[in-house]
């Protein structure tokens, strides 16, 4: 069965070249498929994070989730799937020893690479700024860390 919605190409979402091998895209996510989003935004993540924090896992699944529920963030069970791994994604931070705003550094971070990665991708500006504010308003909902961390407003 052919979905209309679907499309396919051959081209790298970033430099444009022929790869020869045929990717299925999102609809939702321009030129790249949801896969190819979530090891982008893992690269670029953990590339903004730097070197000294290569060693930790980086959760594909959470980015999965936070991407899914910002496609659709009135799905309650998308709700739920996205507060449960980010309150995973919390405790497996600290569990390395990281202090409240490093942790708020690292899901800043991520939350930054989805737009930066959705930008380069070709997704339409306003799109990308709703997605990352369905992905920001999960975060602060769950967390509910509207306030600097006393460290980071004694800078």
């Amino acid at each position: 069965m052919d979905d209309v919605n679907v499309r396919t190409s051959t081209r790298c979402p970033y430099c444009r070249s022929d790869t020869s091998i045929e990717r299925e895209l999102d609809p939702e996510l321009g030129a790249v498929s949801l896969d190819e989003l979530e090891t982008l935004v893992r690269n670029e993540w953990r590339r903004r994070l730097g070197p000294s924090s290569y060693e930790r896992e980086h959760s594909r699944t959470i980015i999965r989730a936070l991407i899914v529920y910002a496609l659709a963030p009135g799905s309650p069970v998308r709700e739920i799937v996205a507060r449960q791994l980010i309150w995973w994604e919390l405790v497996t931070l600290g569990a390395w020893g990281l202090s409240r705003a490093a942790i708020q550094r690292e899901f800043g971070e991520l939350r930054r690479a989805v737009g930066d990665v959705l930008t380069r991708a070709g997704l339409d500006r306003a799109k990308v700024q709703r997605l990352t504010e369905s992905i920001d308003s999960q975060l602060g909902k769950t967390l509910q860390w509207g306030e600097p961390a006393p460290d980071e407003a004694e800078a």
